[in-house]
């Protein structure tokens, strides 16, 4: 698990590893659109047709399929970049300045 100060947020986010690359994946605004709905994350799943596992990935700040990014989408009429937000490593964060 990693912590991640930004915008005077700490974000705890599991990273995984993509070709050379660290990724780590944040769900908070899911979470965020959820509660502003007033739906669980049960609601989640009969909504938007996905597994247990998948929400427990997602829980856990782990990557699930683009299969099951664009049913939640679909299904809260939202796109996906409203839903899961990509953590810059470190070495993004070199390159921007």
């Amino acid at each position: 698990m990693t912590l991640i100060l930004r915008d005077d947020i700490i974000i705890l986010c599991q990273q995984t590893v993509n070709g050379d690359r660290v990724v780590a994946w944040s769900y908070n605004r899911l979470w965020k659109m959820l509660i502003d709905k007033k739906m669980k994350r049960t609601d989640l799943l009969s909504v938007a047709h996905i597994n247990t596992k998948t929400l427990s990935r997602m829980g856990k700040e782990r990557s699930i399929s683009t299969d099951a990014l664009g049913k939640i989408s679909r299904s809260l009429y939202c796109r996906i970049e409203d839903i899961v937000e990509d953590i810059p490593d470190e070495e993004d964060i070199k390159g921007w300045k």
